[in-house]
């Protein structure tokens, strides 16, 4: 296969514990997650090399970025839940495009850390953007 386009992606949130999905209307824009690894350095006065030495420690899941069209509903709903965690499900493109393959999904806790401000222009349709930052780890199924 050539690969996907993300066209039937969609974002969804729920209650912690997950019960029923509600969808982020006429998202254009998912950033799934991604990961990193927090660097502690071990270096020490006796390293016979000059080098530094470094363990990894925890792993942070960072942020999603989120960016949907422009509306006052969704507006007053991502208003709403600023700082409130949820359960929040990315159900990627079936892989197979007829229905075969179960779409992947990646689902996490976590609450909307930012929204960014919105610019109104003349000549483009108006966004919202926004972070969620993840809090724990990521189901990926």
């Amino acid at each position: 296969m050539g690969g996907i386009i993300g066209w039937t992606t969609k974002l969804e949130y729920s209650g912690v514990p997950a019960t029923t999905y509600t969808a982020i209307s006429e998202t254009v824009m998912i950033q799934a997650p991604g990961q990193e690894v927090s660097k502690i350095e071990t270096t020490h006065l006796g390293v016979v090399n000059g080098v530094r030495t470094y363990s990894p420690g925890l792993k942070d899941p960072a942020t999603v970025s989120i960016e949907c069209n422009y509306s006052k509903a969704t507006r007053a709903l991502v208003e709403t839940l600023i700082g409130v965690a949820k359960t929040w499900k990315i159900t990627a493109p079936d892989e197979d495009g007829i229905g075969v393959d179960t779409p992947p999904t990646h689902t996490f806790v976590g609450f909307i850390s930012k929204v960014d401000p919105v610019d109104f222009k003349p000549d483009e349709i108006v966004k919202l953007k926004f972070d969620l930052q993840l809090s724990g780890a990521v189901a990926i199924a």
